[in-house]
């Protein structure tokens, strides 16, 4: 084979111009490689390519819980009133209407009794109970705590383990006969409304009529509005 050309691979060396490229021939005839130079620098980075299109928007999380209620002081083992009216005065109260009085409890609070104050008449009892707020009138029943005997003058109480927060309706309904208890008097209140602005006065009650038995649940549509002093009864609950 000649000096001039000598295979190499699939195509032929040629001392001129491949050289440097593929290496040289030594005498023996073997071929050395070149030896690889050392790297060079890193070339400058290539400017930033155009933004890509936005993609699209992901599942909505999930809402966020209630922000907590406003707190209410109370003592465990006192018993507290859900509206503030005049003084009231002693008295029946009518048979099977069942009054719902508001009561904010705030933050959370647990309770262990409910109650009303009663002057004894024979044969009589009270229903008592509590219901949520819905649009600022009596809703879903809460509780139906049964019946207490209205019969001796005292503090008629019927023990419960409730926690309740924010707004409820403490009820109670006369059975067995018109039952004598403390009532409350008449005050505007903030928390119960009226279809009139001044004349028929505001409230501090709504009643239903004809609820002989266990507590209705829901309330139901008929909010009659308590306007008149000394007509609805006091009840209250005991913090825990």
């Amino acid at each position: 084979m000649s000096s001039e050309a000598k295979p190499v691979l699939s195509g032929f060396w040629s001392p001129r111009s491949e050289t440097a490229k593929l290496g040289v021939w030594a005498s023996q005839g073997k071929f050395i490689p070149p030896e690889t130079g050392p790297q060079g620098p890193t070339g400058a980075t290539g400017a930033t390519g155009a933004t890509g299109a936005t993609g699209a928007t992901g599942a909505t999380g999930p809402a966020g819980a209630d922000g907590d209620d406003y707190i209410i002081p109370r003592t465990s083992g006192e018993y507290y009133v859900g509206v503030v009216t005049a003084s009231g005065t002693n008295g029946t109260i009518t048979q099977n209407r069942l009054f719902a009085l508001p009561f904010n409890v705030g933050a959370s609070r647990a309770f262990d009794r409910i109650a009303i104050n009663s002057l004894g008449v024979a044969s009589t009892s009270a229903r008592l109970g509590i219901y949520a707020d819905s649009n600022g009138k009596p809703g879903a029943l809460i509780l139906d705590a049964g019946t207490v005997a209205t019969t001796a003058a005292g503090a008629a109480t019927i023990t419960i383990s409730q926690t309740l927060s924010g707004r409820v309706y403490l009820a109670c309904v006369g059975q067995g006969g018109a039952a004598s208890v403390t009532r409350i008097g008449l005050l505007w209140l903030p928390d119960v409304g009226s279809t009139s602005s001044y004349t028929n006065g505001h409230g501090v009650a709504y009643y239903q009529d004809s609820i002989s038995s266990t507590l209705p649940d829901p309330w139901g549509s008929t909010y009659t509005l308590v306007n008149a002093a000394n007509t609805a009864p006091l009840v209250t609950l005991r913090a825990t």
